[in-house]
């Protein structure tokens, strides 16, 4: 059984529409994003009477590369991989959204990323 870390982090150094996902390299996920890339992340502000969602869609990357892997890692993820950055299990699943659609109530609106940039 291999561990697993979800913890979603905005990578600051590139367009608001790349998003980092820390997870294990020998996965099931990694395999099918590898064959077929596409993927999408959905957010969900369920707030009391204020149901908001947004569908991000686009194409996702497994780097297992040093540098992204160091610019993302945090204390406590040792845990998980105890080989540290370099451990062979852990990489970043690098998400880059296309398109995006947003609804809140009865609106629903899709946009292209460069739209909302």
């Amino acid at each position: 059984m291999s561990s697993c870390v979800c913890v979603v982090i905005p990578n600051l150094t590139r367009a608001v529409c790349s998003y980092a996902f820390i997870k294990n390299v020998v996965t099931r996920r990694g395999a099918q994003f590898r064959a077929n890339p596409k993927a999408c992340v959905y957010y969900v502000d369920d707030t009391k009477d204020k149901y908001k969602g947004a569908l991000f869609t686009g194409t996702i990357e497994v780097c297992t590369d040093h540098e992204t892997k160091a610019m993302l890692w945090r204390d406590g993820f040792e845990m998980y991989y105890p080989k540290g950055v370099d451990d062979p299990d852990y990489c970043v699943y690098r998400f880059t959204a296309q398109s995006v659609n947003y609804y809140h109530g009865l609106a629903n609106m899709t946009l292209q990323i460069d739209e909302v940039e």
